[in-house]
């Protein structure tokens, strides 16, 4: 009596390797849930936005946006710290955006920080880089610093110079 019932109580060599293969699977997958997550609440800031500097304003490819910045402030007031802190978040939620949709516009850095003493660049007066196509040609008045410029086909086709037209000009592209 006793063989037959620990005839009864030996697993066969398949349910092991089954139920083995199952749980290799859902470890497999409840590992990539998590990564996947992970991935998608990592922490951006605007140190995550690619640079550029001088002509490399104007040689990438496509419609794109760049946003003139400044980190450390450029006039006596430091306005522009303010207001860069203010959009701050609505540039790295665009930044997700658009890496997110492949079909949005691109969005750069231009620090300005490492060129503020070249006269090319900061001037007194009213910002005008509209029609720009190359880093010599743009006019900015520090008191506008942040910016946003649109770049089409090598040229700034728009300036955004206030909070609201920045706003509204990210607010309308990812919410067309």
């Amino acid at each position: 009596m006793n063989k037959k019932f620990s005839a009864k109580k030996q697993i066969s060599h398949k349910v092991v390797i089954f139920w083995s293969m199952i749980s290799f699977v859902t470890l497999a997958f409840v590992v990539a849930i998590i990564i996947m997550f992970v991935n998608a609440q990592s922490t951006r800031s605007i140190n995550d936005i690619r640079n550029l500097y001088e002509e490399e304003v104007f040689q990438q490819e496509g419609s794109y946006y760049v946003y003139v910045y400044s980190k450390i402030g450029i006039t006596d007031e430091q306005a522009e710290l303010d207001k860069a802190s203010d959009l701050e978040e609505l540039i790295v939620t665009y930044m997700t955006y658009a890496k997110r949709h492949s079909n949005a516009r691109r969005i750069y850095g231009m620090n300005v920080d490492s060129f503020r003493n070249k006269s090319a660049v900061f001037m007194s007066g009213s910002t005008n880089v509209v029609g720009s196509a190359r880093f010599s040609g743009l006019r900015i008045n520090a008191d506008d610093i942040p910016i946003l410029m649109l770049i089409e086909n090598g040229k700034v086709s728009k300036a955004y110079l206030t909070e609201k037209e920045i706003r509204d000009a990210l607010d309308k592209d990812m919410n067309p």
